[in-house]
């Protein structure tokens, strides 16, 4: 029978939610009626939260590309959710010592759950760590590393010399 406006549904679910949490397989029964309708509810979407700095920064002198960074999107068993897109912000995370400047793409699309930064360099010295947000609003922060003073540079190769004694250009 239809219910009448204003009557109240009693309906109880049934069921056994699967290993992996993406299903349940049971039944709805109506309390009323005693009728029992065999059901099957399957996750459509996964919504995944937590990233996870996979390849940290590298120590590496001012204003030259450090190693590849690399972070994950990670689904609800701490494996990376290769079905997962989003776009990946870095920044520099507040409790660096340094006030560099952050060059290089900042943001990166992920590719199988992973986004890639590989042209990052810092323009002067100090310690460092990068915060990295997702466009859900989620982050992670990397962990400290060292950006050097920059590099000695020869503008005349200098010829051979003797420990302790000035060098002089060629």
């Amino acid at each position: 029978t239809e219910p009448n406006s204003g009557d109240i549904l009693q309906q109880t679910l049934q069921g056994t939610l699967s290993s992996d949490g993406n299903s349940i397989v049971g039944s709805i029964s109506d309390n009323g009626t005693g009728v029992v309708t065999p059901i099957s509810l399957i996750r459509v979407g996964t919504v995944s939260v937590t990233l996870s700095v996979t390849q940290q920064p590298s120590n590496t002198a001012e204003g030259d590309k450090m190693d590849q960074v690399k972070v994950a999107i990670l689904d609800s068993n701490g494996t990376v959710d290769t079905s997962a897109s989003a776009s990946i912000t870095v920044s520099i995370a507040n409790t660096s010592t340094g006030t560099g400047t952050l060059s290089g793409t900042t943001t990166q699309a992920t590719v199988a759950g992973v986004a890639t930064f590989s042209d990052l360099s810092i323009n002067k010295a100090g310690q460092y760590s990068l915060t990295f947000t997702d466009t859900q609003g989620d982050s992670t922060a990397s962990g400290l590393f060292d950006i050097t003073g920059g590099k000695l540079v020869f503008k005349t190769a200098p010829k051979d010399g003797t420990e302790g004694e000035p060098l002089n250009p060629a």
